[in-house]
């Protein structure tokens, strides 16, 4: 283990999560052994704590120097479980660990702010970590994630990019004849806040001489409305319209990949992205085994058989010309258009609040008390684990937590004869 390796990863959370873990279970194990050995020695209030706090800090010991001797390499990944994204990944990730070199673990990190991969990466070492990042998986604009991903980034490798499109009804002919005046045109409401959609208005009804009506809609209203005739034209991803395309029901009018547009004064580029990143500080020739594997990865019969399932067009590709659509995207968003984009909402006042709710149990020492307090800690953290909220999931939360607090006091006072809590602040 190389010490500048080590050095980095005493910094991490893992390591002082473990570490406080330890320090806890040894204060409440010495507590334990204070008890009078009668109490240790039969089933009872004194022998169950002391048996589980043994096994906890032997378990949090065992992992905590795994951890620090560890000698592979991670992939942070920011892909949401069970997602399209994760799914193919999982496949790549396997194919990669099947080539010769060092082996690699997956850490999803879809959390935000300090929780985000990106954040995460960037408190390791850059010769034993690489960055997958998905833009829908952000929380912000494609434009924002590419500034935010390429600063101390290097993208070796572009899994995919999703270009936008600006499609029109079948049904209103073949041509190439621009929109008319007042044309309607919807869009997806995921750009609402971006260089892209503000530069192609003005662009539009430059063109017609008249303002447009611009229309911020869900994909599902968008395909029904162009279908019906409700709307002139969409701007979408392409893989939300491919069927309709496919079928000759929906006809591309433009393709903003950056490439179909010949001036660079017009030129626009918009798409939903994925890519692997390696930090800038990594070792050249440790990148280079990195892409090599990669592209065995990608020959690999399990990845190309998945990539017959997948909606997106997973490419992996590390030539300039295709990464090089990161950069336009990214540079797209610092041209001269205000806009107020959306930052990735982020939880971190969450902790404060929780901690906060944990230091209630010394002066709540009655079962209501526990049972309440408990609620609230558990709630508090998966709140802040969770990137979406909507009242379902709330009420989920709420349900979750209510049951595993009763049925846990339950169980300790019934089963154990411990009533919860002890009665008695260590």
């Amino acid at each position: 283990m190389k010490y500048q390796i080590l050095k980095y990863r005493l910094k991490t959370i893992e390591f002082w999560t473990l570490l406080l873990l330890l320090v806890v279970g040894s204060y409440f194990l010495v507590q334990a052994l204070g008890m009078p050995f009668e109490m240790r020695r039969t089933i009872g209030p004194g022998f169950i704590p002391t048996i589980v706090l043994v096994a906890l800090i032997s378990f949090t010991f065992i992992a905590l120097v795994q951890y620090l001797v560890n000698r592979n390499h991670k992939i942070f990944v920011n892909f949401p479980d069970g997602s399209e994204d994760d799914t193919t990944f999982k496949i790549l990730f396997q194919a990669l660990n099947q080539s010769p070199g060092t082996r690699l673990e997956l850490c999803n990190h879809s959390g935000l702010g300090r929780f985000s991969a990106l954040s995460v990466i960037q408190r390791s070492h850059p010769d034993t970590s690489l960055l997958a990042v998905s833009s829908r998986a952000t929380q912000e604009n494609a434009e924002l994630a590419a500034r935010q991903h390429l600063t101390g980034f290097t993208p070796f490798s572009l899994l995919y990019f999703d270009a936008y499109v600006l499609v029109k009804s079948a049904s209103q002919g073949a041509d190439d004849a621009a929109l008319g005046s007042n044309s309607r045109i919807g869009y997806d409401s995921l750009i609402e806040d971006t260089v892209f959609l503000e530069k192609l208005k003005k662009r539009q009804d430059g063109q017609t001489s008249s303002d447009g009506q611009w229309q911020p809609m869900d994909i599902k209203d968008l395909r029904s409305d162009l279908e019906a005739g409700k709307l002139d034209a969409v701007v979408a991803a392409r893989s939300d319209f491919e069927q309709a395309i496919q079928a000759g029901k929906a006809i591309v009018m433009e393709t903003f990949d950056g490439q179909s547009t010949p001036s660079k004064e017009t030129m626009l580029i918009y798409g939903e992205w994925a890519a692997l990143f390696a930090p800038a500080a990594q070792a050249r020739d440790t990148q280079t085994a990195n892409v090599a594997r990669l592209q065995t990865a990608t020959q690999s019969e399990a990845f190309t058989a998945q990539l017959q399932n997948v909606q997106l067009p997973w490419q992996p590709s590390e030539t300039t010309k295709d990464i090089g659509k990161l950069t336009m995207l990214a540079h797209q968003g610092t041209q001269g258009v205000t806009v107020k984009a959306k930052p990735a909402r982020n939880r971190a006042h969450a902790i404060p609040v929780t901690l906060g709710a944990i230091a209630l149990f010394p002066f709540l020492m009655n079962a209501i008390g526990f049972i309440a307090t408990s609620i609230l800690v558990t709630s508090l953290i998966m709140a802040l684990l969770r990137a979406e909220f909507s009242l379902t999931s709330l009420v989920k939360i709420g349900v979750i937590n209510v049951v595993i607090a009763v049925s846990t006091y339950l169980v300790f006072y019934h089963v154990f004869s411990i009533p919860l809590p002890l009665g008695s602040v260590w």
